[in-house]
């Protein structure tokens, strides 16, 4: 039964994940992009191909063709983007295809085994001539082995970034080092909870929105003020030398 209900719930999922699309930000006018009522943070973000303001954490998908709203990762499986409103999808198809190749792999294990206690578990090659399809299990086990050796990985991905609310993308900039990863962290919740309802919900994280466009805000203008201390230091240099 449990075989049976997670290869379907995989299917569900699979077909979700085709059907639904990622989410893309909505196309503006150059009239509205160039405002000036639009922020530096908003400038830093604007996407010439799809004339749009990316939201923190979208990002440009050629083989998708389109700004994809808090992008993963492009699926060349089931050949679309994984972003904000199919992700959830994803999980499904992930979680129920992990959870059918283990109990795959322990029905043919246990059918094998009932084989060879016929043969008290010593006389293999008696049972592989006299019973042919337990070289079909022994297939199917070693089919499901390296599909997990293929799973796990993305499993632990997949988890850790649903538990923290950090996509693919956050993940490899804090494997590489990020100078300031605190950036990432601000989207998550109080709870562990609270970021896996706002991945399954697919939620609007509108108040970490803001954080980053102040952040990046006041980083900017920083850097303006820094450069004008530099540009009144230098004449100033100048002025004491000519006098």
């Amino acid at each position: 039964i449990v075989h049976v209900t997670s290869a379907m719930t995989a299917a569900v999922g699979a077909f979700l994940l085709v059907q639904t699309r990622p989410g893309s930000p909505p196309s503006q006018s150059a009239s509205s992009i160039f405002s000036p009522s639009v922020t530096a943070y908003a400038m830093s973000r604007v996407c010439v191909l799809c004339r749009c303001i990316r939201p923190g954490r979208s990002a440009h998908c050629m083989p998708d063709g389109g700004c994809v709203l808090r992008f993963n990762f492009y699926s060349h499986l089931f050949a679309t983007a994984v972003g904000k409103y199919n992700l959830r999808w994803y999980i499904l198809w992930l979680y129920a295809t992990t959870v059918n190749v283990l109990v795959g792999f322990s029905l043919m294990l246990q059918m094998l085994l009932s084989l060879m206690s016929i043969y008290d578990y010593t006389d293999i090659g008696t049972m592989l001539s006299n019973h042919t399809e337990a070289y079909l299990y022994l297939f199917i086990m070693i089919v499901a082995i390296v599909m997990m050796v293929y799973l796990i990985p993305i499993l632990y991905t997949t988890t850790y970034g649903l538990l923290y609310n950090l996509t693919f993308f956050d993940m490899a900039k804090l494997s590489k080092g990020m100078k300031h990863p605190s950036r990432l962290y601000q989207y998550q919740r109080d709870s562990m909870w609270g970021n896996v309802m706002e991945v399954l919900l697919a939620k609007d994280s509108i108040s970490s929105e803001n954080v980053q466009a102040i952040h990046y805000d006041r980083r900017m203008r920083m850097q303006a003020e820094r450069k004008q201390a530099s540009h009144a230091r230098s004449h100033s240099h100048h002025g004491h030398s000519h006098s």
